[in-house]
């Protein structure tokens, strides 16, 4: 960049300056506001400051980004500092003043605005000669970008920062020793009697007051306008016609909290809150009273206030037929009741809401379930409770609304729970009430039942329930609940149809909590798990993916958890069948996995599995992996019936949180206790599980680490066992059946070569050499290789047929032609019609089975070479492809190992299998061949003959080819040699070249050339080698 001529920015041309400070480039005007910061008062002149000010202000729509805005702040401190400082804030002030009240101004250029204002408050705060009326203008000013800030709903942490600038600069004013006083008094009277801002100077009103009550001498001088603000207040809110923002609302907290008292808010904002109720109750309800009850310093009690002056309003409005004005009342109410704590009097407004409900005379749905959220409110207490949950008791009896029962339920429950916890008794009626609400004939409010008198009981601590107070409702409860779960047991899908099964899940889970309460042998709660874990003649309601996966809420979601949970105490748990405790672990990883589910439920849902898996690392730890397995399977073979095809394709994503439940942190672990030995042996077993080609967004390293463990020492301690899960995969049926799973066994071996090099590669190259072992495949036949082709079943060799029951044409016979075509034509129909073979005797029968058994071994025996093939040659691909490895320690191995294969003719079995991975080792060969690198191996596979490469990778004659590699070999060896692994790959082919005398070489001047190349080759590598 240019250098900035500063002489002639002295002089006051700012032409050059001006071109730099609105330019595009951050860096370039970086630079020059840090001159500018630096060489005021030195090389610029006082003179010149105000066409800076001016240029400096052009930039605060132009700036977006923090460090051009905080340079430009700086700038102006120093500019301030000067002679000339209270003109030239004069100056910036009307300019605010202007831009601030420009019509549809941004918000984020409002944040700016406000940012200057509060830079030049302090500023005045530091000259005791500046005009007290300069600053109450820019106090002016700074009302309006902050009202500007806060209306566009800004991120938190934008007004945060708005609301903190402005606190510390109004801090700075009111602190000055020369007018900090008289800025307290001015700025509040000239706040609330602006008549042209409305309610939008309430924001700053509100921080003023919020600074104020933390300068011990200032607090006393705001108490003097504490009226003039709540007469402001009453005005611009209270008795607002419009509707208030939320902003504007909540602005004036500070005040609230620090100024006010229980006789301000009897006297003051009552009666004109009365009034409001009745001239404008969607206003003064919605908006203006809860924030109001939350900003009241908690010493207030409002019992008095709202029993005898608020609640029959409150009612009122609750009653309304306009929704908003019923909604507002409610959470008005609900505000106000939150600070009541006048026990007696709280039990009269209590009555006042229930008795109407009890008496029928709220006749509508919504008007019921206004009054039951307002209840909900109330807090607890001995009779307050009592009261509310004896007289909701008739109010249930007669409700046919979903969800007005709902929301009474809801408040029924909390004041139940309260009644619970404190073991205070519960009356026969309630529990009359609770057992038929538990069993009505409608499912839906059935449901809405069982799960909140579940939760009430759920939440309890069990010692509370063995209390003579207590324990006829858990009797009677679950007593009820038995029966329903009979039901349900007996016949899972009709009650999933019918949305009953959710009872089941909250009888196995409180039954589990509370059984002792009942006293109940431990034979019944045996034989309740037994039922649950039945999977066969059919699944049970636990296990059955058409059954649960008829959930639809997330309180039934949250049932089934914990009945799963709940299972796993019973020794018929332990003793179930393996498919049983698969079946169970994919019901757990359904309520994880299946995207329908609320994201708290899935987490909630992980924890409990989690949970129960440290009780038993091994054990659960093995079942839970078994069902990963079997549920990747059902979901990449697209089972039908099966719980992963019922939680949708979306569920693959969310299995990782599974994995993860398996893998708790070292906090969790050094907590529990649980043995490092099961975890490490746990880890082990997810080595191929946990990868992304299985289970999207997993990666075992991370599993691994997650526990606090080391892959590379877990490694290093259990070598032979992560060789072991490498080959056990297949002999695994499931495993071995899951689409793609070899990708996942060769990227396994690739990260063990990566985390412990030192160790694994020895017996990665091990396992390679035995998987790739060419004397195996030298007993198979071509016949042998067709057979494996064959369909299971379906014999290869006919041994039926013979060459005497042919008929026999004689070649030279006049006729032949056409007797062939008829016996050819026979046979055709014979097919098309489906004639049936005829009756075979029971020697030929003999035959056939003889036959068919004979080649059903030959088959397994060849499938089970190949697929040792393709692992052999898959490891290969994975240590070429994968993560940095020592190549240096498996490329020999793997060349020999592919190049014996490909020369005993493997490609008859395996196909193109081990030529891929010869040539994917071409990645790692030295780039200085280029392109070229992969055309190695081609060449070399097309040298040794049946490559199974595809035919364009055929189309240049061989034997220019390896001219063409040979010369640049040779050029690039003369250079500097080629590293071991490179000499690794190519030396195969200069070995076919020499010992073949060339490869197809043209006859003629050019014969011999390859040969001369390769000796040349040789000849510059000499040195790269040792006698052995």
């Amino acid at each position: 960049m240019d250098g900035i001529p500063w002489d002639q920015v002295k002089a006051g041309d700012l032409d050059a300056l001006q071109v730099v400070l609105l330019s595009s480039s951050t860096s370039r005007r970086l630079r020059a506001l840090q001159e500018l910061r630096d060489k005021n008062g030195s090389e610029i002149s006082p003179e010149t400051h105000h066409d800076l000010l001016e240029l400096l202000f052009r930039t605060y729509p132009l700036y977006v980004d923090r460090s051009s805005r905080q340079a430009v702040q700086q700038c102006l401190r120093s500019l301030l500092r000067g002679p000339n400082a209270t003109e030239e804030l004069k100056f910036l002030t009307q300019k605010l003043q202007i831009e601030a009240s420009r019509p549809g101004l941004a918000s984020s250029f409002a944040f700016v605005l406000l940012e200057w204002c509060c830079i030049l408050l302090q500023q005045a705060s530091e000259d005791k000669d500046t005009p007290l009326a300069t600053v109450l203008d820019l106090i002016a000013v700074d009302a309006k970008a902050l009202e500007n800030c806060l209306s566009h709903n800004p991120k938190p942490a934008v007004k945060q920062s708005a609301l903190r600038v402005t606190r510390r600069a109004l801090r700075a004013v009111f602190s000055s020793e020369a007018w900090g006083a008289d800025a307290v008094r001015q700025s509040v009277s000239r706040l609330t009697t602006d008549s042209t801002a409305g309610n939008k100077n309430v924001p700053l009103l509100g921080v003023v007051c919020g600074v104020c009550a933390r300068l011990a001498d200032k607090t006393p001088i705001l108490e003097e306008s504490k009226k003039e603000i709540l007469a402001f207040y009453i005005k611009k809110v209270v008795s607002s016609k419009s509707a208030v923002p939320a902003h504007v609302a909540n602005g004036m907290s500070d005040f609230f909290t620090s100024f006010v008292t229980y006789e301000d808010v009897a006297t003051e904002l009552v009666p004109p809150m009365e009034k409001s109720m009745l001239r404008a109750p969607e206003v003064v309800l919605g908006g203006v009273i809860p924030p109001l009850c939350a900003s009241l310093p908690e010493e207030i009690d409002l019992s008095e206030l709202v029993q005898t002056r608020l609640s029959k309003h409150l009612l009122t409005s609750m009653k309304s037929n306009n929704p908003s004005i019923r909604q507002g009342a409610s959470d008005s109410f609900a505000s106000l009741l939150s600070r009541c704590r006048s026990d007696p009097l709280v039990l009269k407004i209590t009555s006042e809401i229930v008795n109407p409900l009890k008496t029928q005379k709220i006749t509508t749905p919504e008007h019921r379930l206004a009054y039951a959220q307002a209840i909900a409110a109330i807090s607890s207490s001995a009779d307050v409770s009592k009261e509310i949950v004896q007289g909701f008791c008739p109010v249930f009896s007669r409700e046919s609304n979903e969800a007005a029962l709902e929301e009474e339920i809801k408040s029924f429950s909390k004041h139940l729970t309260y009644l619970v916890q404190s073991k205070l008794k519960v009356s026969d009626d309630v529990i009359s009430t609770i057992v038929k609400g538990v069993s009505d004939k409608r499912i839906p409010f059935r449901k809405i039942w069982q799960a909140s008198v579940g939760e009430v009981l759920w939440k309890s601590d069990p010692e509370d329930l063995k209390t003579p107070e207590i324990e006829p409702l858990v009797t009677k409860f679950l007593s009820k609940m038995k029966d329903l779960f009979g039901e349900v047991a007996s016949n899972p899908l009709p009650s999933a149809q019918s949305g009953a099964l959710s009872s089941a899940y909250v009888f196995l889970a409180l039954f589990h909590r509370v059984s002792d309460v009942q006293g109940s042998a431990k034979s019944a709660w045996e034989e309740n798990v037994s039922q649950s874990m039945t999977l066969s003649p059919k699944p049970s309601f636990l296990l059955n993916p058409k059954a649960y996966s008829k959930l639809s809420s997330k309180e039934e979601v949250q049932w089934l958890v914990r009945a799963l949970a709940a299972v796993t105490s019973g020794s018929k748990f332990a003793s179930s069948e393996d498919a049983s405790k698969t079946a169970w672990a994919q019901t757990f990883i359904y309520a994880i996995a299946a995207p329908a589910i609320s994201s708290n439920i899935r987490e909630n849902s992980a924890e409990t599995l989690s949970r129960v898996y440290l009780a038993d690392v091994a054990s659960f730890g093995r079942i839970v992996l078994n069902a990963l397995w079997a549920w990747v399977f059902s979901f990449r073979t697209a089972e039908k019936e099966s719980a992963a095809v019922s939680a949708g394709p979306e569920s693959e994503r969310l299995l990782h949180m599974v994995l993860k439940a398996l893998c708790p942190t070292k906090a969790v672990i050094e907590t529990s206790g649980i043995s490092s030995s099961d975890l490490e042996a746990l880890l082990i077993e997810m080595l191929i599980l946990g990868r992304p080609e299985l289970i999207p967004n997993t990666s075992w390293i991370d599993l691994c680490l997650r526990t606090g463990t080391d892959p590379g020492d877990l490694v290093r301690a259990h070598a032979p066992n992560c060789i072991e899960q490498l080959v056990r995969v297949n002999a695994d049926p499931v495993q071995s059946a899951v689409p793609n799973v070899n990708l996942a066994v060769w990227s396994a071996g690739a990260e063990l070569a990566f985390v412990a090099p030192d160790v694994m590669i020895p017996l990665l190259v091990d396992q390679i050499k035995y998987d790739l072992d060419g004397t195996r495949l030298s007993k198979f036949t071509a016949t042998d290789a067709a057979i494996s082709r064959t369909p299971e079943g379906t014999a290869f060799v006919d041994v039926l047929s013979s060459k005497s029951k042919q008929p026999a044409f004689d070649k030279n016979t006049k006729d032949y032609d056409t007797l062939k075509w008829e016996e050819e034509l026979r046979a055709q129909l014979a097919e098309k019609k489906g004639q049936s073979q005829k009756k075979l005797t029971s020697e030929e029968n003999s035959k056939v089975k003889a036959q068919l058994a004979k080649e059903a071994k030959i088959r397994q025996d060849v499938l089970e070479e190949v697929k040792r093939i393709e692992r052999g040659a898959g490891l290969i691909q994975g240590l070429a492809t994968g993560p940095a490895n020592d190549v240096e320690g498996w490329i020999n191995a793997a060349v020999s190992s592919l190049l014996s294969l490909a020369q005993a003719g493997a490609g008859l079995f395996v196909g193109d299998v081990v030529s891929r991975a010869f040539i994917t080792c071409a990645d790692e060969v030295s780039t200085r061949l280029g392109p070229l690198r992969s055309f190695v191996g081609i060449a070399t596979l097309r040298a040794i003959g049946n490559t199974n490469l595809p035919s364009d990778m055929e189309l240049e004659p061989l034997g220019e080819l390896v001219t063409r590699i040979l010369y640049r070999l040779r050029f690039a060896s003369e250079q500097r040699p080629f590293d071991t692994t490179s000499l690794a790959y190519v030396l195969p082919l200069i070995s076919l070249v020499l010992t073949q005398n060339g490869i197809e070489e043209a006859k003629g001047e050019e014969e011999g050339t390859q040969v001369l190349l390769a000796l040349e080759f040789l000849s510059f590598h000499s040195s790269s080698c040792k006698s052995p």
